[in-house]
């Protein structure tokens, strides 16, 4: 091992491009006199290979979307800014955090029926920003059930939510012409629902339970 660089602080950032391997060890200094040595790591296995470790999020019926951000180092970041995608398609930041922490924990109340995307911008202080991966959840707010993608797809999933789950309920499929293609059990507040193989066309469907309809609405089934 060699000596890559000397100070007098408790901290020290160092170029990564500048390095030549992942595995350091610190040598205190008294009076010029090497003390005890930490064990060498690999600073890559350290969960500090990145400024952003982790995010995700996570839909909680009657409370909103929580956003959970974890960052693996706070060096020279300034603040964040947490975003979600509106009805105009265009990225609106919503929430401003000072990077004084590792974790964030955001809750977005207003998130909207239907797909709530999300993404967080770092800011440093020398005027550069990252990017985070756009993060998606479904949200059920003021309907029953929320039924997607629609369009579906033949043979693929198609995910039913409920804001509200009591008992058992039917979900039916019915062609224009009025028959019966596919029935299934919902019992659950999120339900998967493997589609048998369908023509491309405009279908609908029925939730309902002990005859009453909950919900009714088309399914487009397509490219």
């Amino acid at each position: 091992m060699e000596t890559i660089s000397t100070t007098l602080n408790t901290s020290l950032v160092l170029n990564k491009g500048d390095l030549s391997s992942a595995y350091f060890k610190i040598i205190p200094y008294i009076d010029n006199q090497p003390i005890i040595e930490s064990f060498a790591i690999d600073y890559e296995l350290q969960g500090a290979g990145c400024f952003l470790n982790a995010f995700f999020v996570e839909a909680v019926q009657d409370s909103g979307v929580f956003l959970t951000l974890r960052l693996g180092a706070l060096n020279g970041t300034k603040e964040l800014k947490f975003q979600k995608l509106n009805t105009e398609n265009s990225w609106e930041t919503f929430t401003i955090k000072q990077t004084d922490q590792f974790t964030y924990k955001i809750l977005d109340s207003n998130a909207r029926d239907g797909n709530n995307s999300y993404r967080v911008q770092i800011f440093f202080e020398n005027g550069v920003s990252i990017i985070s991966e756009v993060a998606s959840t479904y949200y059920v707010n003021s309907q029953d059930f929320i039924v997607y993608p629609n369009p579906a797809k033949s043979m693929e999933t198609l995910y039913v939510y409920s804001r509200l789950f009591e008992g058992t309920y039917q979900f039916k499929l019915f062609n224009l012409a009025g028959g019966l293609v596919y029935t299934t059990e919902l019992s659950d507040v999120r339900s998967f629902i493997e589609l048998p193989t369908l023509q491309d066309g405009v279908y609908l469907y029925i939730i309902h339970q002990n005859n009453a309809i909950k919900s009714r609405s088309k399914l487009v089934i397509g490219n």
